[in-house]
């Protein structure tokens, strides 16, 4: 009898840790809402593209640095696995001078055969890029070209 209690009260201590310990999963940032609260304009492509940096905000955005001071939003098609801890961005571009929308996709390192199609693009300014980017994050990733 008393190793019943036992395991019971071990078993409550265990489940109140577990509840404990939950975290919401939800971004930091809700891009859907910065996106609407900026008035930021889709684009459908990036002419004279050449990237030259990237920054992960989450499993559908990210932010690339097109050249000097040419930053932009990216936004893919549903879940980008591994897009959010990723260091190595491929692009597969259909004109290797631009990048667009509903035709290009990005692999990320780790999941080479996992094309993540770009829904949407959106020009940002440096302030914008700035309120997206926490001071912690910013770091400069490599960037690959796939031909």
């Amino acid at each position: 009898m008393k190793t019943i209690i036992k395991m019971s009260w071990l078993a409550a201590a265990l489940l109140l840790t577990a509840c404990a310990n939950h975290k919401n999963n939800s971004p930091r940032v809700d891009y859907q809402q910065f996106i609407q609260s900026e008035g930021l304009k889709q684009v459908s492509k990036i002419t004279h593209f050449r990237m030259t940096r990237w920054q992960s905000l989450d499993h559908r955005f990210f932010i690339i640095n097109a050249s000097k001071n040419r930053n932009y939003l990216v936004e893919v098609m549903g879940y980008c696995p591994d897009l959010k801890y990723g260091h190595t961005l491929r692009l597969v571009q259909s004109m290797s001078s631009s990048l667009q929308s509903k035709f290009d996709s990005v692999i990320v390192d780790s999941d080479p055969n996992q094309k993540c199609t770009i829904k949407n693009i959106y020009p940002l300014s440096k302030e914008q890029k700035d309120q997206l980017v926490s001071k912690e994050t910013k770091a400069s990733l490599k960037a690959e070209k796939e031909m």
